[in-house]
Parts: structure tokens; C-alpha cells; sequence
């Protein structure tokens, strides 16, 4: 199976505090990129999301106090990938 590696940014919203969120992937070639991010977003969290403002690109969780919006989704190359995954959590 042909694979290919993608690299998300995410931004995070908790109560007062806004911080980021990065990880690098390694999906099947054929699978599309943005959905693949916007489960990633989706399930950031245990428990249904919400999205509150379709308008808006940020998913709603715990009633509202946590948000999560896709920031950044692209490809990288395996190297990258490789680098980027030995200092990432698993």
C-alpha cells in the first residue's frame, strides 16, 4: 500500500487559554488529506463535537469550554516525517 504523510496543526481553545497542537501522519495515498484533518479535529476529544457557527471553522466540545480548529493540513515529504515523528507523542 503507497502512503504519504501528512503533517496538522491544530489551535486550541481551554477556558482563558489558547495553545497549538501539532502531528505528523502517514495515510494511505488515496485518502483525502482535509477529511482525514477534520477527524483528526473531530475527535480531539472524547464525546460528540459541536459545531456551534457552521460558518465558522471550530468544533465545540464539553458544552463549549474546549475548541479545536484545523489550523494547518499538508504534505510533507518521508523525511520530514521521519524527523518529525521521533520527537512527537504516540
Amino acid at each position: 500500500m503507497e502512503t504519504k504523510f501528512i503533517f496538522i496543526s491544530l489551535v486550541i481553545r481551554n477556558g482563558h487559554y489558547t495553545y497549538g497542537s501539532s502531528k505528523v501522519y502517514e495515510i494511505p495515498k488515496e485518502k483525502d488529506m482535509q477529511e482525514f484533518a477534520l477527524q483528526v479535529v473531530k475527535n480531539y476529544h472524547i464525546g460528540e463535537p459541536l459545531q456551534k457557527f457552521p460558518d465558522t471553522n471550530w468544533w465545540y466540545f464539553f458544552g463549549g469550554e474546549v475548541s479545536v480548529m484545523l489550523e494547518t493540513a499538508e504534505e510533507i515529504r518521508e523525511q520530514e516525517y521521519i524527523v518529525l515523528n521521533k520527537f512527537q507523542y504516540k
